[in-house]
C-alpha cells in the first residue's frame, strides 16, 4: 500500500515544485473497489473519499479524507523544507511535525529507479476538458501503476532522480491494482487560483490546539 500513496504523492511534489503556475488547487475523488466480497464490504466504508492539493511558490498542502475512518492533512513549506502532518480519526487526533531529513526519507523510492520503465500509450481520454494520455509505471513484477496526464496545464519536467519524472505532464488520474483491490483517483475540479482562499490558515505550519505530537517511528508502532 506505501508504494500505492508514495508513488501519487511524488507525482504531485513533482508537478507543483516545478509548475510554472505560480498557485492553484486540484481536487481527486478516491474509489476502492475488490471482486473480493469480503474486502468490498470492509472498503464500503471508505466510499466517497477524496484528496485536494493545494499550493503557491512556498508551499503545498494535501487534504485526504477517506470515507469517516481518517482524514490527513500534510502541509510543506518548500523554502523550508519544514512541515506538519495531521491525522484525525477514532484514535484521536495526532501530529508530526517534519524536517527536511524526514520528508526526504518519506519521498524517498522504495524501488531502484533504474528497474522502473515507462511506457507511453496512444491512449487518451479527456479529464476536466483537458486531453490526458495515459503512460504505464512497472516498479516490480506484478506491479504497475496507470497514469493519465495532459500537457495542457503548464509544468516543467523536474530534474531528480525519482522515476515519476518521465512521466509528462500534469496527473489528473492515476489508478493501480494490488492486494485484491482497485484504487483509482481522478480530478473533479481544477483551479489556477487561490483567490478567497485564506492561505495564511491553509498553509499554516504549526501543531493546532488538542492534537499529540508524535513521531513518524510512533505511528509505526501504532500501524497506521
Amino acid at each position: 500500500m506505501k508504494i500505492i500513496f508514495l508513488s501519487i504523492f511524488l507525482s504531485f511534489m513533482s508537478a507543483v515544485s516545478f509548475a510554472q503556475l505560480t498557485e492553484g488547487s486540484v481536487t481527486y475523488s478516491i474509489e476502492l473497489n475488490s471482486d473480493d466480497p469480503a474486502m468490498q464490504a470492509q472498503l464500503a466504508m471508505l466510499q466517497g473519499s477524496k484528496m485536494e492539493m493545494m499550493f503557491n511558490a512556498d508551499f503545498v498542502r494535501f487534504q485526504a479524507n477517506m470515507g469517516m475512518m481518517i482524514t490527513t492533512t500534510t502541509v510543506i513549506n518548500n523554502k523550508k523544507q519544514v512541515g506538519v502532518m495531521l491525522m484525525s480519526s477514532m484514535m484521536g487526533k495526532k501530529a508530526i511535525k517534519l524536517t527536511k531529513k524526514e520528508i526526504d526519507s518519506e519521498v524517498d523510492s522504495d524501488y531502484d529507479p533504474s528497474k522502473i520503465v515507462v511506457t507511453a500509450t496512444e491512449e487518451t481520454k479527456v479529464i476536466l476538458g483537458y486531453t490526458c494520455k495515459k503512460y504505464i509505471v512497472t516498479v516490480e513484477e506484478g506491479l504497475e501503476l496507470a497514469y493519465w496526464t495532459t500537457s495542457e496545464i503548464d509544468v516543467v519536467k523536474p530534474k531528480n532522480k525519482y522515476f515519476l519524472s518521465d512521466v509528462e505532464g500534469y496527473p489528473l488520474a492515476f489508478e493501480t491494482s494490488t492486494m485484491g483491490m482497485k484504487m483509482s483517483f481522478v480530478a473533479t475540479a481544477f483551479n489556477n487560483s487561490l483567490s478567497g482562499v485564506d492561505t495564511k490558515k491553509m498553509f499554516d505550519t504549526s501543531v493546532p490546539e488538542g492534537y499529540e505530537v508524535i513521531t513518524l517511528e510512533d505511528l509505526k508502532k501504532i500501524g497506521m
